[in-house]
């Protein structure tokens, strides 16, 4: 098997493992300098809260499967259910736009769930004076 054909085989399995995914984007954040802080947000965010959302409601844990509207859904979900905070829902949507695109942009994944999806206005109360 040539070089280039076991690359993308490689990728392709990649694309098609939420663990490995998440494990390389990981290594690649490390690589990058990010604090070891933001390497524990994303390993929560995406390796729990994220996934566990995606078995609970039957969506594809393969990154390679996803569509725009389970990203949508998994956003309503945070709003709508769990009653989370503006601030916190578009901390968790950043998170999963950065592994989106990382995989994306490393070719593991062909098409890109987060593209189109417009980052969450927080409105910032100004203080009385």
């Amino acid at each position: 098997m040539k070089f280039d054909e076991r690359l993308r085989n490689q990728k392709e399995a990649i694309g098609s493992n939420f663990d490995k995914a998440l494990q390389i984007f990981i290594a690649d954040r490390k690589r990058m300098g990010c604090a070891p802080r933001t390497i524990e947000w994303y390993e929560e965010v995406l390796g729990g809260y994220f996934k566990d959302y995606l078995e609970e409601h039957n969506v594809p844990l393969e990154p390679s499967r996803w569509i725009v509207s389970d990203i949508e859904d998994y956003m309503d979900y945070l709003i709508h259910e769990r009653n989370c905070k503006p601030v916190t829902c578009k901390s968790r949507f950043s998170s999963i736009k950065a592994w989106c695109n990382f995989l994306y942009k490393k070719n593991y994944i062909t098409d890109n769930p987060v593209t189109g999806i417009a980052p969450m206005i927080i409105k910032k109360e100004i203080p009385n004076r």
